[in-house]
Protein backbone atom coordinates (compact mmCIF):
# COMPACT_ATOMS: atom_id res chain seq x y z
CA UNK A 1 0.00 0.00 0.00
CA UNK A 2 0.91 3.41 -0.69
CA UNK A 3 1.32 6.12 1.41
CA UNK A 4 1.68 10.02 1.01
CA UNK A 5 4.96 11.75 1.34
CA UNK A 6 4.75 13.52 4.66
CA UNK A 7 7.19 17.26 3.78
CA UNK A 8 6.95 20.45 6.61
CA UNK A 9 8.09 23.27 5.87
CA UNK A 10 9.68 25.84 8.19
CA UNK A 11 10.42 29.35 7.76
CA UNK A 12 9.74 32.80 6.66
CA UNK A 13 8.48 34.09 3.55
CA UNK A 14 10.13 32.40 0.80
CA UNK A 15 9.88 29.09 2.78
CA UNK A 16 6.08 30.18 2.63
CA UNK A 17 6.38 30.09 -1.30
CA UNK A 18 8.12 26.85 -1.54
CA UNK A 19 5.58 25.52 0.61
CA UNK A 20 2.87 26.81 -1.74
CA UNK A 21 4.84 25.06 -4.79
CA UNK A 22 5.15 21.95 -3.05
CA UNK A 23 1.78 21.52 -2.64
CA UNK A 24 0.79 21.58 -6.49
CA UNK A 25 2.92 18.09 -6.45
CA UNK A 26 3.02 16.55 -2.74
CA UNK A 27 -0.39 15.72 -1.00
CA UNK A 28 0.68 16.33 2.62
CA UNK A 29 2.70 19.43 2.86
CA UNK A 30 2.73 21.73 6.12
CA UNK A 31 3.58 25.07 6.87
CA UNK A 32 5.39 26.32 10.35
CA UNK A 33 6.45 29.86 11.10
CA UNK A 34 8.57 28.50 14.03
CA UNK A 35 9.62 25.44 15.96
CA UNK A 36 7.70 25.81 18.75
CA UNK A 37 4.10 25.38 16.19
CA UNK A 38 5.06 21.90 15.84
CA UNK A 39 5.99 19.19 18.48
CA UNK A 40 7.01 16.00 16.47
CA UNK A 41 4.86 13.02 18.03
CA UNK A 42 6.19 9.73 16.91
CA UNK A 43 3.07 8.73 14.51
CA UNK A 44 3.51 12.31 12.76
CA UNK A 45 6.95 12.80 12.01
CA UNK A 46 7.61 13.73 8.60
CA UNK A 47 9.94 12.23 5.84
CA UNK A 48 11.83 15.21 5.10
CA UNK A 49 11.58 18.63 6.88
CA UNK A 50 13.22 21.74 4.78
CA UNK A 51 14.50 24.21 7.18
CA UNK A 52 14.91 27.91 6.50
CA UNK A 53 17.91 29.21 8.04
CA UNK A 54 16.32 32.77 8.86
CA UNK A 55 13.88 30.77 11.32
CA UNK A 56 16.73 30.94 13.85
CA UNK A 57 17.03 33.97 15.88
CA UNK A 58 20.28 33.38 18.11
CA UNK A 59 22.37 30.82 16.31
CA UNK A 60 21.99 29.82 12.04
CA UNK A 61 22.12 26.37 12.63
CA UNK A 62 20.74 25.86 16.23
CA UNK A 63 16.92 24.89 14.93
CA UNK A 64 18.84 22.06 12.43
CA UNK A 65 20.70 20.57 15.96
CA UNK A 66 17.30 20.64 17.57
CA UNK A 67 15.45 18.97 14.55
CA UNK A 68 17.97 16.02 14.18
CA UNK A 69 17.67 15.12 17.87
CA UNK A 70 13.49 15.30 17.26
CA UNK A 71 13.29 12.33 14.95
CA UNK A 72 15.06 10.30 12.39
CA UNK A 73 14.00 12.51 9.02
CA UNK A 74 15.46 14.31 5.60
CA UNK A 75 16.35 17.59 6.55
CA UNK A 76 17.12 20.06 3.29
CA UNK A 77 18.41 23.32 4.90
CA UNK A 78 17.93 26.36 2.77
CA UNK A 79 19.94 29.39 3.01
CA UNK A 80 21.37 32.44 1.64
CA UNK A 81 24.86 31.90 2.54
CA UNK A 82 27.51 30.27 -0.04
CA UNK A 83 30.45 30.52 1.75
CA UNK A 84 31.55 26.94 2.04
CA UNK A 85 32.52 26.89 5.94
CA UNK A 86 28.50 27.24 6.49
CA UNK A 87 27.81 24.64 3.59
CA UNK A 88 30.35 21.50 5.89
CA UNK A 89 29.06 22.56 9.13
CA UNK A 90 25.25 22.00 7.87
CA UNK A 91 25.98 18.91 6.57
CA UNK A 92 28.05 17.46 9.99
CA UNK A 93 24.99 18.69 11.73
CA UNK A 94 23.20 16.23 9.58
CA UNK A 95 21.45 18.29 6.98
CA UNK A 96 20.97 15.60 3.99
CA UNK A 97 20.79 18.99 1.32
CA UNK A 98 22.35 22.56 1.16
CA UNK A 99 20.36 24.93 -0.95
CA UNK A 100 21.20 28.28 -1.35
CA UNK A 101 18.04 30.81 -2.43
CA UNK A 102 18.11 32.04 -5.27
CA UNK A 103 15.55 32.36 -8.27
CA UNK A 104 16.21 28.85 -8.59
CA UNK A 105 15.15 28.07 -5.04
CA UNK A 106 12.10 25.67 -6.13
CA UNK A 107 14.20 23.86 -8.89
CA UNK A 108 16.35 23.18 -6.33
CA UNK A 109 14.02 21.89 -3.82
CA UNK A 110 11.82 19.81 -5.89
CA UNK A 111 15.21 18.08 -7.40
CA UNK A 112 16.62 17.83 -3.76
CA UNK A 113 13.39 16.21 -2.87
CA UNK A 114 13.43 13.51 -5.92
CA UNK A 115 17.06 12.59 -4.88
CA UNK A 116 16.17 11.54 -1.39
CA UNK A 117 13.14 9.50 -2.45
CA UNK A 118 15.64 8.25 -5.10
CA UNK A 119 17.80 6.88 -1.89
CA UNK A 120 16.52 4.75 0.96
CA UNK A 121 14.32 6.22 3.09
CA UNK A 122 14.43 3.40 5.71
CA UNK A 123 15.39 0.22 5.77
CA UNK A 124 12.47 -1.28 3.99
CA UNK A 125 11.15 1.27 2.19
CA UNK A 126 12.05 2.48 -1.45
CA UNK A 127 10.81 5.19 -4.09
CA UNK A 128 7.81 3.05 -5.24
CA UNK A 129 6.47 2.92 -1.84
CA UNK A 130 5.46 6.50 -2.49
CA UNK A 131 3.02 8.40 -4.59
CA UNK A 132 3.16 11.64 -6.56
CA UNK A 133 0.18 13.49 -6.80
CA UNK A 134 -0.55 13.45 -10.60
CA UNK A 135 -2.68 16.80 -12.03
CA UNK A 136 -3.43 17.97 -15.39
CA UNK A 137 -0.13 20.51 -14.62
CA UNK A 138 2.25 18.23 -13.39
CA UNK A 139 2.70 15.12 -15.92
CA UNK A 140 6.64 14.41 -14.54
CA UNK A 141 8.01 14.99 -11.43
CA UNK A 142 10.53 17.84 -12.65
CA UNK A 143 8.91 21.20 -13.48
CA UNK A 144 8.81 22.50 -17.25
CA UNK A 145 11.94 24.38 -16.53
CA UNK A 146 14.12 22.48 -14.97
CA UNK A 147 16.06 21.21 -17.83
CA UNK A 148 16.86 24.67 -18.57
CA UNK A 149 17.71 25.19 -14.98
CA UNK A 150 19.96 21.99 -15.03
CA UNK A 151 21.49 23.54 -18.62
CA UNK A 152 22.18 26.92 -16.77
CA UNK A 153 24.14 25.57 -13.50
CA UNK A 154 26.19 23.49 -15.35
CA UNK A 155 26.91 26.04 -17.42
CA UNK A 156 27.69 28.60 -14.52
CA UNK A 157 29.67 25.83 -12.70
CA UNK A 158 32.04 25.68 -16.43
CA UNK A 159 32.40 29.69 -15.69
CA UNK A 160 33.27 29.28 -12.48
CA UNK A 161 36.26 26.33 -13.43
Amino acid sequence: MKRELKIFVFGGARAMTVHVNLRRRYKTVRYFRSESECDFKQDDLPDIVILDEDLSSHDRFESLRSMRQSGNFHIIYMSRNKRFTSIIKAFNLGAADYIIKDSYLYYAINNSVYQLLELRLDSNEFLSNYKVRENSSTKSLYPRGFKLYQWFANFQGRLRQ
